[in-house]
């Protein structure tokens, strides 16, 4: 399921800036994924800006569904994370800035952060 796809841009726009004006300390993020790779248990989230993003990683792992066995992740598999920049370019995503810094930068126009997440084989 892909959001941007199921909902108009004006739409998100106003979720978003709704999601704003109630959680103004909050960084309203959308995980984007191959859904033959991977499964999780919701793809919006609400992150606090104080959070650092390897703290947005954890959070990530956590939801990860794990009841189909093809997407599950196995010990040589790794998750690599993603900004997608609004001009759909993608840069990879350090382990150590605060959201609020991330937010400022790779926000998209209708207010939402865009996180793309990967599944590579990396031992084998």
């Amino acid at each position: 399921m892909n959001f941007r796809n199921q909902t108009s841009k004006e739409e998100r726009k106003t979720r978003s800036e709704k999601l704003k004006s109630t959680h103004p300390d909050r960084v309203p993020v959308v995980i984007t994924y191959d859904e033959t790779e991977l499964s999780l248990k919701k793809d919006r989230y609400l992150i606090p800006r104080s959070f650092t993003t390897a703290t947005v990683r954890t959070i990530i792992r956590k939801n990860l569904d794990t009841s189909d066995p093809k997407r599950c992740l196995v010990a040589q598999d790794a998750l690599f994370y993603f900004l997608e920049n609004s001009d759909g370019s993608q840069s990879i995503l350090a382990p150590n800035e605060l959201m609020s810094l991330v937010a400022k930068t790779f926000t998209h126009d209708d207010g939402f952060l865009y996180l793309h997440i990967r599944k590579e084989a990396t031992f084998g």
